[in-house]
C-alpha cells in the first residue's frame, strides 16, 4: 500500500522536515511525499532575506513541491483545495507559523525607502517632519523586521530617520524591549494603529480559519496531542502557529523536524509516535552586529550569540 504524505507551509522547519523524508522516505517505492508552499528557496537569515540578497532554489530528488494558494483544507475528507485543484492525503503535516514572504519584504523596504525620502523632502524645503511605522502581529519574526527597517533607517537615511518613529503593535518580554530601546525602536504596545505606514502582521500559508475540523481554544492555541496529532484525526500533525511566534533559529527547527519526521513515519507504519518538545523560545535578533539570542532559559548577547549566529549560517 502506498501512503501520500503532504507537508504544508513554507517555514524553513518545513524545509528541513522536506529534505529529511526526501532522503529517508520519499524514495521508497511504498511512498509518496508532496510539499505545498508558496517559497521554493532555501531559507536564509531575516536579515539576509530583508536586504534581498539571493537565494538557492529548494532542491529536492523524490519530494514534490507544489506552489499553490491554499483555499481549504478538510480533515474529514483528507482533501486539500488549492487553486490548481485537489490534492489527497494518508498524512497530513502543517506548520501554521507565519512568515513574511520575500515579495512582501521587498514591498516592505520600498514603501520604507520611499516614506524616508518624502520626510527628507520636506526637511530639505525647512519644513517640520515626522512619520510613523506600526508592524503589526507579534514574534520574533516581527521584531526583526522592526530591527532590520530601522538599520535600514540609520544605514541609508541618516537625518530622516531622526524624525521616523517605529514601533510594535504588540509588547515585548522586558530583556528584548531593553534591546530595542538602544536603537531606537519603541517595545510598548501602541494603543491605535494609525500613522503613516501600518506594515501588516505576517501570514500563514494556510490560515488556521480554513483547517475544517481542527478545534482551537479559547486563546487560539491548536488543541492537539503530545505528538503533535489532532484528536480524532491520528494521521494529522498540526505544529502551531502561536507556539511557533519566538522560535525562529534554524538549527531549533531542524532538531523538530526529525522529530515530526520520525512521528510521521511511526503513524504510516503504524508505531508508537514520541513527544514534541514546543514550548521553548529559540531566536536571534540582528541589529547590524548587534545581537541578542533567547535560547530556552538562555539569554544573552555578545560572543555566545554571535557564535549562533555563525552555526544558523550553516545549518541550510
Amino acid at each position: 500500500m502506498r501512503h501520500r504524505i503532504v507537508l504544508v507551509g513554507n517555514s524553513p522547519l518545513m524545509y528541513f522536515l522536506a529534505k529529511i523524508l526526501d532522503k529517508d522516505v520519499a524514495n521508497q517505492v511504498h511512498y509518496s511525499v508532496i510539499w505545498l508552499t508558496d517559497d521554493n528557496l532555501r531559507p536564509e537569515l531575516f536579515d539576509k532575506r530583508f536586504k534581498g540578497e539571493s537565494r538557492e532554489k529548494v532542491e529536492l530528488d523524490h519530494v514534490k513541491l507544489v506552489k499553490a494558494t491554499i483555499k481549504s483544507l478538510s480533515l474529514r475528507d483528507k482533501r486539500i483545495l488549492t487553486a490548481k485543484g485537489e490534492i489527497g492525503y494518508d498524512f497530513l503535516c502543517t506548520d501554521q507559523a507565519a512568515s513574511y514572504t520575500n515579495a512582501e519584504l521587498k514591498t516592505i523596504k520600498k514603501a520604507v525607502d520611499q516614506l524616508a525620502m518624502a520626510v527628507q523632502g520636506q526637511l530639505n524645503l525647512g519644513k517640520k517632519a515626522s512619520a510613523q511605522i506600526y508592524c503589526k502581529g507579534e514574534g520574533a519574526e516581527v521584531v526583526q523586521l522592526a530591527c532590520s527597517i530601522k538599520h535600514f533607517l540609520q544605514t541609508e537615511h541618516r537625518t530622516a530617520q531622526q524624525h521616523i518613529e517605529l514601533k510594535l503593535e504588540e509588547a515585548v518580554d522586558p530583556s528584548v524591549g531593553e534591546f530595542l530601546r538602544k536603537y531606537s525602536v519603541s517595545p510598548e504596545k501602541c494603543s491605535s494603529v494609525v500613522g503613516k505606514m501600518t506594515i501588516e502582521a505576517p501570514q500563514q500559508v494556510l490560515p488556521t480559519s480554513k483547517l475544517r475540523g481542527l478545534k482551537v481554544g479559547a486563546k487560539g492555541y491548536v488543541i492537539n496531542n503530545s505528538d503533535l496529532t489532532v484528536h480524532g484525526y491520528p494521521g494529522v500533525f498540526v505544529i502551531d502557529g502561536r507556539v511557533r511566534r519566538w522560535q525562529t533559529l534554524l538549527r531549533f527547527q531542524k532538531t523538530i523536524a526529525k522529530v515530526v519526521a520520525d512521528n510521521l513515519v511511526a503513524a504510516a507504519e503504524r508505531k508508537s509516535t514520541r513527544y514534541v518538545e514546543l514550548s521553548s523560545k529559540a531566536y536571534l535578533l540582528e541589529f547590524g552586529q548587534e545581537k541578542y539570542l533567547q535560547l530556552g532559559e538562555l539569554e544573552t548577547g555578545g560572543v555566545r550569540a554571535t557564535i549562533v549566529r555563525g552555526l544558523e549560517t550553516r545549518t541550510t
